[in-house]
């Protein structure tokens, strides 16, 4: 793996090699993949739109308008961000928020995961 933290021997080593090998994970800037750091809702948001294969977006900006903190979502993150809105998959927080830079809880990662079942995403 050519993140240089992670330990191909550690549990966690031939699923982060998949993951970079598959173009899902692409780590830090810094060459590392940060394997104890917390994730974020954007980082859940890119992970999940590149394990789908970078499907087409269309009017990203619009996608992402109705959300007052829009101008806090990192480059990387408008496509998968906007994608996930499109598809019913992330809704924003209840305070009318996307909160991209927010640590994404379990509870979270359980709905997301749900809504992309439920929109027949895994069995394309």
């Amino acid at each position: 793996c050519k993140l240089t933290d992670v330990d191909m021997n550690a549990y966690y080593g031939k699923a982060v090699a998949w993951a970079v090998d598959k173009g899902i994970i692409a780590g830090y800037q810094n060459g590392k993949f940060g394997v104890g750091d917390p994730i974020n809702r954007e980082q859940v948001a890119t992970i999940l739109y590149r394990y789908m294969k970078n499907p087409a977006v269309s009017d990203v900006d619009g996608k992402l308008a109705k959300f007052p903190d829009k101008g806090n979502i990192s480059e990387f993150a408008k496509a998968p961000l906007a994608w996930a809105v499109e598809n019913n998959i992330i809704s924003g927080m209840q305070d009318g928020t996307v909160a991209p830079k927010g640590t994404a809880v379990r509870a979270q990662i359980a709905s997301i995961i749900m809504r992309m079942d439920q929109n027949g995403m895994f069995n394309a």
